[in-house]
């Protein structure tokens, strides 16, 4: 870490004072450090079983049986699993100081790498897509080992329509670090260093986009519309570059969209989501239906309470008239999310209560730190890792409460393999949509909410588009 970095870390989050001690995320899970033997040793181990896999199956999928098969299949997992926690242990440390140039250094570096490597693996899933399906159900038939990736399987031969010849698929893969993914660094470090000039009543003060998105929910109006006024300024200033990211990465998704035969821009997005068009479009469309008896009445209900005509943009996260304005330290927080968890499963809370326990959560504000909301799964013999950016306000609770919800699916899950996991923590995410906000009702109940604030929980089904974080989330 570099000495500037040190500084903004030491530095943390202005808000420490109000909230108490809070965590910042224990990485070594994955790895103690990224100057350590233990990355060297797998980078090399991995390159080394890569090559080895490729020289052993390459060209002869098809003449496998199911049992040899799985035995490949089952390779091929164990060398996923280390470059993923490679690379969820770099994105991680550069995600939380993009301004860092180290870890800007050690993440390109760690890119270029696990591509490298991984172009020795491109064959398996092109070749398995090969496979007619009358050969792979019978391997299937005949195999019980092989049976277990049958989700796996599923879904990778899924994209069997889309997929081009060997040599440019190549070249799309090793193409991606100096392409798109460069393109989205270009972005993400920008939004990282921006400082945006908020002229706040008691003065003008230089915030990180997280603080200023933060002020949007003050209970001042004053306060609003100065950060309102300092996004729209700071991020118009900065137009030409993110309009330059945003055309280039729209006409690469074009080109390689017509390349692999999608319908529409969203199929390809879809089909990562294993989900059918005509799907996503009735959800859409019964969204859009529902715009007059849902949103548009809860903005005209709302105005109505700020005694105006019609809300100003800066007004639309305002808390509500005599809403609960207290700061809510973290220990607090975390007595209330682990007590709503348990309320609605023991076993989840005491999923939850690992990340709080092991320091697998992110809470500062800190310069340089990535902005917005994520959460990252890593690998499941390391621990899921969630963070966010702490304000102290009860919609900050929600939020804490609502991202943790998800990884329970994967941390319940640490003992399986990562291909296991990830389909068994898509179908758990399904299921956990509406789980995941079991527990708005005991957050809201505690808060002291006047009667209008109710309702428009009611209305929006749960508080979500009103009760966001109430700083930018990293989670």
């Amino acid at each position: 870490m570099s000495k500037a970095a040190t500084k903004r870390r030491q530095k943390g989050s202005p808000a420490r004072d109000r909230l108490g001690p809070l965590p910042e995320w224990d990485l070594s899970d994955l790895y103690p450090s990224q100057d350590g033997p233990e990355i060297t040793k797998d980078i090399a181990s991995s390159a080394r079983a890569a090559a080895r896999f490729a020289k052993r199956y390459q060209g002869k999928l098809t003449d496998l049986d199911g049992d040899t098969l799985a035995k490949s299949i089952t390779e091929f997992e164990k060398i996923d699993e280390v470059l993923s926690r490679l690379m969820s242990y770099a994105s991680l440390l550069y995600a939380g100081d993009m301004m860092d140039p180290e870890n800007g250094r050690f993440y390109q570096s760690m890119q270029e790498t696990v591509v490298g490597i991984s172009s020795h693996l491109l064959f398996f899933t092109l070749e398995i897509n090969r496979v007619s399906d009358r050969a792979l159900s019978k391997k299937l038939k005949a195999s019980a080992k092989l049976r277990r990736y049958a989700p796996w399987l599923r879904d990778s031969r899924a994209y069997r329509p889309h997929q081009l010849d060997d040599q440019l698929e190549k070249l799309l893969h090793e193409k991606a670090v100096a392409g798109r993914s460069a393109w989205n660094r270009l972005f993400d470090e920008t939004m990282a260093e921006l400082v945006f000039e908020v002229d706040l009543p008691k003065g003008k003060k230089s915030l990180s986009s997280a603080e200023t998105l933060n002020l949007l929910s003050s209970v001042h109006g004053a306060e609003r519309k100065a950060a309102a006024k300092a996004l729209g300024k700071t991020l118009g200033e900065n137009a030409r570059v993110f309009s330059l990211i945003t055309n280039t990465l729209a006409k690469d998704k074009e080109i390689e969209d017509k390349w692999r035969g999608f319908a529409r821009p969203v199929s390809g997005r879809n089909l990562a989501n294993y989900v059918e068009d005509e799907v996503v479009d009735a959800l859409s469309q019964s969204v859009r239906d529902a715009y007059p008896d849902l949103s548009h009445r809860y903005y005209k209900l709302k105005a109505k309470w700020f005694g105006v005509r019609k809300l100003d943009y800066w007004d639309r996260n305002a808390p509500l008239p005599n809403a609960d304005d207290r700061v809510i330290r973290w220990d607090d927080a975390v007595e209330k999310v682990l007590d709503a968890y348990g309320q609605f499963s023991p076993k989840l809370a005491g999923v939850a209560q690992d990340f709080f326990d092991n320091n697998w959560i992110d809470t500062p504000v800190r310069p340089g730190k990535s902005p917005g909301a994520f959460a990252a799964s890593t690998v499941p013999s390391c621990a899921s890792v969630s963070a966010f950016e702490l304000s102290g306000k009860n919609p900050g609770c929600h939020d804490a409460g609502s991202r943790i919800g998800p990884w329970c699916a994967s941390g319940a899950r640490r003992q399986s393999g990562p291909f296991d996991v990830r389909h068994a923590f898509d179908a758990g995410r399904n299921r956990l949509g509406v789980r995941r906000n079991a527990h708005l009702p005991k957050i809201a109940g505690r808060s002291r909410q006047p009667e209008a604030a109710q309702d428009h929980v009611g209305l929006q089904g749960g508080g979500h588009a009103e009760h966001r974080c109430s700083a930018d989330c990293v989670l």
